[in-house]
């Protein structure tokens, strides 16, 4: 029969296992694979901008994307991705920015990757 300090143990020993699995378990990617060097060298060049919180840096970042996309360099989810890192940034939200940025790049970590030469 179960009394009532065997079930505050166990509940205990439940929440205990959630925290445990929560904190060391990998965070799963939000940003989507790179498949080309170029959109590579962009999130560096993006993520220098939002570190250092400079426009003009920003700017020429936003020139390079806008090239890329044009040529059809990245991809659909790599735009959209990029795309809500530069609305961070140009409203000025540099940490935001920053962060998703440098997510965007430890998501890269350990990923097969397509790349185009």
């Amino acid at each position: 029969m179960w009394n009532r300090r065997s079930w505050l143990n166990s509940i205990f020993l439940v929440v205990l296992t959630g925290a445990a699995i929560y904190v060391w378990s990998p965070r799963w990617p939000s940003f989507p694979v790179i498949t080309h060097p170029e959109a590579d060298r962009l999130l560096r060049q993006l993520y220098t901008a939002c570190s250092s919180r400079d426009m003009e840096k920003l700017s020429a970042a936003r020139e390079r994307f806008e090239i890329l996309k044009n040529n059809n360099i990245v991809t659909v989810t790599e735009q959209s991705a990029f795309e809500k890192i530069f609305k961070w940034a140009e409203r000025q939200f540099w940490n935001i920015a920053a962060r998703d940025c440098l997510r965007f790049a430890e998501d890269q970590i350990g990923r097969a990757r397509d790349i185009k030469k």
